[in-house]
């Protein structure tokens, strides 16, 4: 890593030959800033720096640095993004399930609500309503979980 950063460095001065002046300062608390430009309110030194042109191995050792780093980040960045992927289909996933469970304990209440309908006029007129209410909850249930599906079938494709 030491090796990587020292690379880089060098890769940047190589952009360059132009000089600018660096600045050191030590501030209140006795810490060192350098800068390139005075310090303010403080007294500031200039410091020579010392440049040596890079060789044109150590040029290409810096490009193939960066190349690999690049190459790394991309790496990283695609497997983050494929482990958020993955997180997201089983956060849909768990979904489905807790919407599957609901709409069963909503059907079985209503169920046990029409087992008690008496039989008579009465008993068949709220036995057809709690049919009706049945049906809505397995409407309501149906689209929401087709389209946690479909969220899920999007990611599965590659879509977001």
């Amino acid at each position: 890593m030491k090796r990587l950063t020292t690379t880089l460095i060098v890769a940047t001065l190589s952009l360059g030959t132009a000089q600018a002046a660096v600045y050191k300062c030590e501030g209140p608390n006795g810490k060192l800033t350098f800068s390139d430009q005075p310090c303010q309110g403080a007294p500031s030194e200039e410091v020579t720096v010392d440049y040596i042109e890079p060789s044109a191995e150590q040029r290409l050792d810096a490009a193939e640095a960066a190349a690999s780093y690049q190459r790394m980040s991309q790496e990283r960045d695609a497997k983050r993004a494929e482990q958020a992927r993955q997180d997201s289909m089983a956060s849909i996933r768990n979904s489905i399930e807790r919407m599957q469970k609901a709409r069963d304990r909503e059907l079985a209440a209503l169920r046990a609500k029409k087992a008690r309908a008496n039989n008579n006029l009465a008993g068949a007129a709220w036995e057809q309503s709690i049919s009706q209410e049945m049906e809505a909850v397995t409407q309501r249930y149906a689209a929401d979980i087709q389209a946690a599906r479909d969220r899920l079938q999007a990611l599965r494709s590659g879509g977001q």
